[in-house]
């Protein structure tokens, strides 16, 4: 007996379980994926649900969809209610998120629209007075932005015009992967992978801990007593990209030689077809990069993700590429891209009540970087295995899991990051924690500290042809039989309330380590301006001066 999924998610609605109904509207997309009444809806209970940046997708979809029968669209009511209904909550989630511009342009586009049209009066008094309202709060950011912006002492926080903020709590409430993360299957698998790289010295364990949400961890304990200076385990990168500042492989990140061969620097080896630009070390680079992600990406125009990747978009601008890659591995192997065996365990970034009142940034641009991975990767926006959820959670799982380097020089600052998925076990602390180093053909100030051993391999690799971002990690001090292995997620010379601030800007969590707990102050984040962004909000008013 087959379920019928829409009236299912009707009496879902009806108890106000809208959870469960968004959940029940997606199988009925699954069968019917251009079906724009089932995408209006999802809309709604999207809203209903807090999720008002998956609403704006949706909403957008039933448009898209009206656009694709054309003049059939003229002379059918029920159609063009739909699409009325779909703009209005288009223009609901804009407001919700904070982005007073959009929510301006949509309501009044309804306001116009409903002049025209007998949708018998059933926005429009909404529509008008909020257009109104949101173009004077536009207005006011502007002005009021702007001028704080410029100031050296400002006592709010800037997120910029234009930008908006939305709460992500690990995952949504339909994702049950957080579970899985920490099932003994997921251990069993990790274990296997983690005795090949430490030598059978270190292994998987789960954390309790008594200050973080979710209270259940992974993290990396020690099998045995290790001596200082030992090396506890090697690790290439799952993948890896750089912002297309410098010529390097597009697999291993190596640096590359254009024409001729320069010392220790490789010749350019290109992909077979000729309308590709990716570039390689070697044909092994090439081979393992058509195995894992660059098949359904060859020869395709990935400009405008370079381009996003190069500017500051909610701290996350460079993870344009990283997002292209892991989609593209999840086209190659038809899943999810949550589904990726080699990422499935990582943390996710979270909203932190102590910074940004609980909430992250809100980029409009998040959008483009979605459409773009989409029509790069001809994967239609309809095909649920590659929902905008699933970018949003993959998003933030790639801000808590990468490991970076930065390069700079006059031209231009070149950003250089991997994913390692052993590594991401570590938990961070302060002060005890490992060593990493990075199996670089570069100048590195870190050259001077190698140990012999460390030098040998490094030397050996560079005859072999190795993963150039290879990481090494390296003990500090003697490590006694069931030590947990930490890893400093941010600089660990700054002062305790700028590590806190990195911390949960970056993780979502607040460091409680024997260093943290030694020092005196504490993260003191500024408040935001809520007014600037919701009308009617009071909050945030007395902490600017406003016009006369």
């Amino acid at each position: 007996m087959s379920i019928d999924y829409r009236q299912e998610a009707k009496d879902a609605i009806d108890r106000r379980d809208y959870v469960s109904a968004w959940n029940y509207y997606t199988q009925a997309l699954i069968e019917s994926p251009k079906d724009l009444a089932l995408w209006c809806n999802r809309a709604l209970v999207g809203l209903n649900a807090g999720f008002p940046e998956l609403t704006l997708i949706d909403s957008k979809r039933v448009v898209f969809l009206s656009l694709e029968k054309g003049k059939s669209m003229g002379n059918d009511i029920n159609l063009q209610n739909l699409v009325y209904k779909a703009r209005y909550r288009l223009g609901l989630a804009a407001e919700k998120l904070g982005l007073p511009f959009l929510a301006a342009r949509e309501f009044d586009l309804l306001d116009t629209f409903n002049s025209k049209k007998n949708f018998g009066n059933i926005f429009e008094e909404s529509c008008h007075q909020k257009k109104i309202d949101m173009t004077e709060t536009y207005l006011r950011q502007q002005i009021i932005l702007k001028r704080e912006y410029e100031k050296r002492n400002t006592k709010i926080q800037i997120s910029g015009i234009g930008k908006g903020w939305y709460k992500f709590t690990g995952n949504y409430p339909w994702d049950n992967r957080q579970n899985e993360r920490i099932s003994a299957s997921m251990l069993q698998k990790i274990q296997a992978k983690l005795d090949v790289a430490s030598d059978n010295k270190l292994k998987a364990v789960i954390i309790r801990s008594e200050t973080d949400n979710p209270k259940l961890q992974l993290g990396i304990k020690t099998k045995q007593d290790v001596p200082h200076l030992t090396i506890l385990f090697e690790e290439d990168p799952f993948i890896s990209i750089h912002n297309r500042y410098n010529l390097r492989c597009d697999y291993c990140i190596n640096k590359l030689s254009p024409t001729a061969r320069e010392p220790g620097i490789p010749l350019k080896f290109p992909c077979k077809n000729q309308n590709c630009k990716e570039v390689f070390c070697n044909p092994r680079c090439y081979k393992k990069a058509m195995e894992l992600y660059h098949r359904p990406l060859c020869g395709k125009d990935i400009s405008k993700i370079i381009e996003l990747s190069k500017r500051e978009i909610g701290g996350l601008n460079h993870h344009a590429l990283f997002l292209l890659k892991l989609f593209a591995i999840a086209k190659e192997r038809n899943i999810n891209p949550l589904d990726i065996e080699e990422i499935k365990h990582f943390m996710r970034l979270k909203t932190n009540p102590l910074f940004l009142e609980g909430h992250l940034v809100w980029d409009p641009e998040y959008e483009s970087i979605y459409n773009n991975i989409l029509s790069i990767l001809d994967i239609t926006m309809y095909d649920l295995q590659y929902d905008f959820w699933i970018f949003i959670t993959l998003m933030n799982m790639i801000g808590a899991n990468v490991f970076g380097r930065t390069f700079t020089d006059q031209a231009a600052e070149e950003k250089l990051s991997s994913i390692y998925p052993l590594c991401a076990l570590m938990n961070h602390s302060c002060c005890d924690f490992v060593v990493p180093q990075y199996i670089l053909p570069e100048p590195s100030n870190t050259v001077h500290n190698l140990i012999q051993d460390y030098e040998r391999r490094r030397k050996r690799y560079h005859r072999k042809g190795y993963q150039s971002y290879r990481i090494t990690l390296v003990t500090h001090r003697n490590l006694k039989k069931g030590e947990e292995i930490f890893y400093p997620y941010t600089q660990y010379s700054n002062s305790k309330p700028r590590r806190h601030e990195s911390l949960l800007r970056n993780f979502g969590f607040m460091c409680h380590c024997n260093q943290c707990k030694k020092e005196s102050g504490r993260y003191r984040g500024k408040p935001i301006a809520w007014f600037l962004y919701f009308p009617g909000d009071e909050r945030g008013k007395n902490l600017v001066e406003l016009e006369n």
